[in-house]
């Protein structure tokens, strides 16, 4: 309007209004729309401006449902950039596909083809190219793969652009200083990048750290250690603090070497070499710890400042095997009457390989795709168990009985890692399981971030089948496996709800959770969390009309206890509350209403969930526990209740 009546400073203050809006809309129709505007009046300012938040979160925008409406002048003009940041080069060509089909267009236009870089695309990429019309482009991009640069020179002068690197996050074009290595860096000087120490100094004299928490072993001098040894009689008491990494290397029990020792902590490596003395030197900065506590406690503290002292000799492994172990074998060898009680406490203090599970997953597992669950038992009104009272393995124990969850601080472990929830992700699953009196199941979407350890929870995924459908589940799982990838998502997780009993996982929940946390960790063990919620909808034991939601992890049982259950504990999660009710999650409920509608378990929700409280209610007042921040959605819901209403 500003525009049509010539008002310029009106204009203008509109322009820097829209500059301030940009972030706020995820969808990313407002920054489309403002830069159609800017373009139709000639602001080039405000259109850069539209252009280069557009490239910055070029990647999010290709899996949102605005690229495929997105105008073919705008297309070009962000092919045109190097400022665009994404992950690699191929990410911006498959978005230009699938651009290109929903334009109905049987191959992507030329104009736009020859923006893609393909010299940036990695030779395995550039060979899974079938499609006649990247022959050409092929071959540029092979030779730029295979020739030296001599050679290319010219073509690198006169093509300029299509040899320039976009702003890459992805791996090989790009790596992390995590805030760890920027702490040993302050520290010494010294980091490492492609496998090679880097110095900011010359180096001196190896820093000795003793500092090893209260937990640290004591050092003896040669005589102690021969008196030591004199007084280790069958009538001496013997203790682990005097067993140090000198005794054991003098008894043969463990070898001097370069990286036979590590740490792993809450996602985190640490290498170091044994040393003759027995000192341990740190590999990645050359740092000289006494003992196995001081290291222990030296990367610990870099990882998570808070961390308090615990016992180093669980947490250093000696060529794969806890030291801890050692220090058994040696009292086993030299005082056979001592007490092992003591032996194993140390043993269970602290395991920091979290999500590390004590068998491989079978090889069918590498799919990263967990099973449709079974078919349960309907809920009632079960008595949960301590964790501790469980013991070992029983097959005559009932596999529904459900168990409290511990914290994981009640077993000596921190959280390895941080979780955020949508809010839109507990609105679909919350809705989901409220519309059945049978026990439902979905698959959680999102993104695990391995330098920050937090793992972000975007999408809810239910699965219509029924759990005993066996023969619809595959396409049900394809189905999802398919949208995780049209999105840009991982699997990160499953829910499952207990329509009528509390909101704690059973034995069988366990073991599922269990089997899940390997399958998503691969046969490559690094870590990636999967977490498990359930969700109470019509357990009367919940406060108000609200379903009590429980996040979850399991925590495998001791090494010396294999046949044990693992350990259900509680997971912190941070909920973020959402901008708006998104299409996606309005659609995915229609269809949950359509496929639930003549169900025989389908809840009466003109029946009464208590006095004065119908189930109608009952939906409405938890679902709003997680509404969105535009208060419209309450309006976009009323249609959905009324479809419910309809299905009587």
């Amino acid at each position: 309007m500003a525009y049509d009546w010539g008002l310029r400073e009106l204009q203008n203050e509109a322009a820097n209004i829209f500059r301030e809006f940009l972030p706020e809309d995820s969808t990313f129709q407002s920054q489309i729309s403002f830069c159609q505007y800017a373009v139709d009046v000639s602001d080039e300012t405000l259109k850069n401006v539209c252009l280069r938040y557009l490239a910055w979160n070029f990647e999010d925008l290709i899996y949102s449902p605005a690229w495929t409406k997105i105008p073919f002048f705008l297309v070009k003009a962000l092919l045109s950039r190097s400022d665009i940041l994404v992950r690699n080069e191929t990410v911006i060509l498959h978005g230009l596909e699938k651009w290109a089909a929903l334009q109905e267009n049987t191959t992507i236009p030329k104009i736009l083809l020859k923006h893609i870089r393909f010299p940036m695309l990695s030779a395995e990429d550039l060979y899974r190219l079938d499609d006649s019309q990247y022959h050409t482009s092929k071959l540029q991009g092979f030779q730029f793969n295979a020739l030296p640069v001599s050679v290319l020179l010219s073509d690198l002068t006169e093509k300029g652009d299509i040899y320039t690197p976009r702003i890459y996050n992805g791996k090989t074009w790009s790596f992390t200083f995590s805030s760890q290595e920027i702490r040993a860096y302050n520290h010494s000087g010294l980091y490492i990048f492609g496998g090679q120490r880097i110095r900011s100094e010359p180096p001196g004299s190896p820093q000795v750290v003793e500092d090893g928490g209260e937990e640290d072993e004591e050092e003896l001098s040669g005589g102690e250690e021969a008196e030591f040894r004199s007084s280790s009689g069958r009538g001496s008491l013997l203790t682990r603090r005097g067993i140090t990494l000198r005794v054991l290397l003098k008894d043969g029990l463990v070898e001097p070497g370069d990286g036979v020792l590590a740490i792993h902590y809450l996602g985190k490596n640490f290498v170091g070499d044994l040393l003759n003395d027995g000192k341990i030197r740190w590999v990645e900065t050359g740092q000289i710890f006494n003992s196995p506590s001081a290291w222990a406690t030296h990367c610990k503290r870099l990882v998570n400042p808070a961390k308090k002292s615990g016992c180093g000799w669980a947490s250093v492994r000696y060529r794969g095997q806890k030291l801890a172990q050692y220090k058994t074998t040696w009292l086993h060898k030299y005082q056979p009457s001592a007490d092992l009680s003591m032996v194993s406490e140390e043993d269970d203090d602290e395991d920091e390989e979290e999500g590390k599970a004590v068998m491989q997953a079978d090889e069918k597992n590498k799919n990263n795709k967990p099973d449709v669950m079974v078919s349960r038992r309907a809920d009632r009104e079960r008595i949960p168990v301590r964790y501790c009272s469980l013991g070992t393995r029983d097959a005559a124990r009932d596999p529904h009985t459900l168990v409290e969850l511990s914290a994981f601080s009640a077993i000596n472990r921190f959280q390895p890692f941080n979780v955020a929830v949508s809010s839109n992700v507990l609105l679909l699953m919350d809705f989901h399981c409220h519309l059945t009196t049978s026990e439902v199941v979905g698959y959680l979407g999102g993104r695990w971030d391995t330098n920050t350890q937090l793992l972000t929870v975007l999408r809810a995924f239910p699965c219509r089948t029924r759990l005993a459908d066996r023969d619809t589940a595959s396409a049900v799982e394809e189905e999802i496996c398919q949208n995780l990838f049209m999105r840009g998502l991982s699997l990160v997780g499953w829910y499952h709800s207990h329509p009528r009993g509390p909101a704690l996982p059973s034995l069988q929940d366990i073991d599922s959770q269990m089997d899940h946390q390997l399958r998503l960790q691969g046969s490559n063990n690094g870590f990636q969390p999967c977490l498990g919620i359930i969700c109470g909808p019509y357990y009367h034991g919940n406060q108000g009309v609200a379903s009590t939601i429980t996040p979850f992890w399991v925590v495998p049982p001791p090494e010396q206890r294999p046949n044990d259950y693992g350990i259900p504990v509680a997971v912190e999660v941070t909920y973020v509350q959402d901008n708006f009710l998104t299409s996606d999650v309005l659609n995915e409920m229609m269809l949950l209403v359509d496929y639930y509608r003549t169900a025989p378990d389908l809840v009466q929700f003109n029946q009464y969930w208590c006095p004065e409280t119908t189930m109608m209610d009952k939906i409405k007042g938890s679902l709003s526990c997680h509404a969105p921040k535009d208060q419209a959605y309450s309006q976009i819901l009323e249609h959905v209740y009324s479809q419910l209403s309809n299905t009587h």
